[in-house]
């Protein structure tokens, strides 16, 4: 009598389950460990975010004529801050996808088609311009004296001079003074002016200059001045009832008087080592006016 070979059991569907779960475990922990990617160097999604803003920031920059002033480098590191990246982590990360051209490539084309999409919204109407570095412009009065005078023909004649000295004005900041004046007809100033001058530790002065009208008129004055030269600022000083000559008639009327700054709270900190690396260097500007257009 012929003996029956007993039939093997299919593999059950649990068996199957149990299996893929434990290749799926394997993948997981054994697929990271091939990368040969260093950890100080970002990865190819860190890399394209970086260098996608990189290159916007790049573009508006050059469109803006700003990428050859000193401040274009405060905008670079703090697009790095902004991801949290140093710079030394971002250097690392260009050498190493150097070395490997096909990494590198693969990473450009992700940032090439991010632009094109970009460029793309922006034709078609899409695009919604917005702040990528997110800058934080903080605005501060440094303004000490009073904010209204009225002068008549029993005033003391002056040419109303200001002087704003402290430890925190520093370079790149944006001064601008705002006031309303009146001068009478009556009033013997000739040819009156304003002006705000940015004085800087190694002696030299950038200005601004404002002619203004004796003819009753009451007028809005906006004098507005960056300080561009990479040094630390002594004092912003100026006249406010600045002439050729007078007779001694006075009869002006000024109002809402404000000295603004305007500055980015995330730069202080690089500027203020830009200014003490500056401090024993030699001059490299030249002392700048500007004459605004009348109001």
């Amino acid at each position: 009598m012929p003996v029956s070979k007993k039939k093997k059991n299919p593999m059950s569907q649990s068996s199957l389950n149990k299996i893929f779960s434990f290749f799926l475990l394997f993948l997981l922990f054994v697929l990271p460990a091939c990368d040969d990617r260093p950890k100080n160097v970002l990865s190819k999604k860190e890399m394209v975010e970086v260098l996608t803003e990189y290159h916007l920031l790049h573009g508006t920059l050059q469109v803006s004529n700003k990428y050859y002033t000193p401040e274009s480098n405060l905008y670079f590191q703090y697009l790095l801050q902004k991801h949290g990246v140093t710079q030394a982590e971002f250097d690392s990360s260009m050498v190493w996808y150097a070395k490997n051209p096909k990494k590198f490539e693969r990473i450009y084309a992700d940032v090439q088609l991010r632009l094109n999409n970009l460029r793309e919204d922006i034709v078609k109407g899409k695009f919604q311009s917005f702040d990528s570095i997110g800058f934080r412009m903080l605005t501060n009065n440094l303004w000490n004296l009073h904010p209204s005078y009225h002068f008549t023909s029993d005033s003391v004649r002056t040419k109303l001079p200001f002087k704003i000295q402290q430890p925190y004005l520093m370079t790149q900041d944006i001064y601008e003074l705002r006031f309303l004046q009146r001068i009478a007809p009556q009033d013997s100033s000739v040819d009156p002016y304003v002006v705000m001058r940015i004085h800087y530790a190694n002696g030299k002065t950038d200005s601004i200059f404002q002619k203004t009208f004796n003819d009753s008129i009451l007028r809005r004055y906006t004098l507005r001045l960056r300080a561009r030269l990479p040094y630390k600022i002594d004092s912003i000083t100026g006249l406010l009832l600045g002439c050729k000559q007078y007779k001694g008639t006075f009869h002006v009327q000024l109002d809402s008087i404000r000295l603004l700054r305007y500055f980015v709270p995330e730069w202080q900190d690089s500027l203020r080592q830009m200014v003490e690396k500056n401090a024993n260097s030699p001059e490299k500007f030249p002392a700048k006016k500007v004459r605004p257009k009348r109001n």
